[in-house]
């Protein structure tokens, strides 16, 4: 039945197990590419002598999907100059956040935490104390990246979680109607949360803006990553894979 399937796939797919080639492979070449073998964890594709493995975004367990998982891999290849159905796949991803990562420097040492975080637009809002350690990395080094990450017992593959990387800069908010209005939107967001009362009449505690205009990455899966400008996809990073195998 294997023996069967892969005479079908190098005879009616040849283009698709070509490009998922090319892309992973690193190559350019179009002439002798074959799928070689198939398995629960994803495809082998052999040209000459070398050989390498591409996994399925999760085990098939079921030879009939087989198909539709090359084909599904293949999508990841595909390059377009139309981003707007992956635009909303990414502000989707980040609304359904509660939390963001926040990694940042200060005088030699690298400091990460995270906060729960508002959006409006392209801008991210946080509330930090004053005392806490990552309070004072952002005021001296402006130079922040902030990461949205799936949860782990949501990814198909521990080693390729969806997330969404931006370079920012922070920009600090003392005015208490700004701090009032983010409150507000926490409340809103988070109205069985008891906390937030409590924080928001704290005098050490002030609202951080992170305007999302700088450089970003945007990371759907293995050889699906886009690089942004804010929230604007502008290309799909890398033409080719930039692992080498084992020879």
């Amino acid at each position: 039945m294997k023996e069967n399937f892969l005479k079908y796939m190098n005879e009616k797919h040849s283009d698709i197990i070509t490009a998922l080639y090319k892309k992973y492979g690193n190559t350019q070449t179009s002439v002798g590419v074959k799928l070689s073998d198939v398995d629960e964890n994803g495809i082998f594709i052999e040209y000459q002598d070398n050989v390498i493995q591409i996994p399925f975004e999760k085990k098939i367990t079921d030879p009939l999907e087989y198909e539709d998982a090359i084909i599904k891999l293949c999508s990841n290849t595909k390059n377009t100059k139309d981003f707007s159905k992956i635009e909303e796949s990414l502000i989707k991803f980040i609304d359904s956040k509660k939390t963001v990562i926040i990694s940042s420097y200060n005088d030699g040492t690298c400091v990460s935490s995270y906060a729960p975080f508002v959006r409006e637009d392209n801008k991210i809002f946080i509330t930090i104390s004053k005392i806490a350690p990552h309070f004072k990395s952002l005021s001296i080094d402006k130079n922040v990246s902030l990461m949205f990450i799936q949860d782990e017992k949501d990814a198909f593959s521990i080693f390729a979680r969806l997330r969404a990387t931006f370079c920012v800069t922070p920009k600090f908010h003392y005015e208490q109607d700004i701090k009032d209005k983010i409150f507000d939107k926490f409340v809103d967001l988070y109205p069985d949360d008891a906390s937030i009362s409590f924080i928001r009449n704290m005098s050490d505690f002030c609202v951080v803006e992170f305007e999302l205009l700088s450089k970003g990455r945007y990371v759907k899966g293995f050889g699906a990553a886009f690089d942004l400008e804010g929230l604007k996809v502008i290309k799909q990073a890398g033409s080719t894979n930039p692992h080498s195998y084992k020879r």
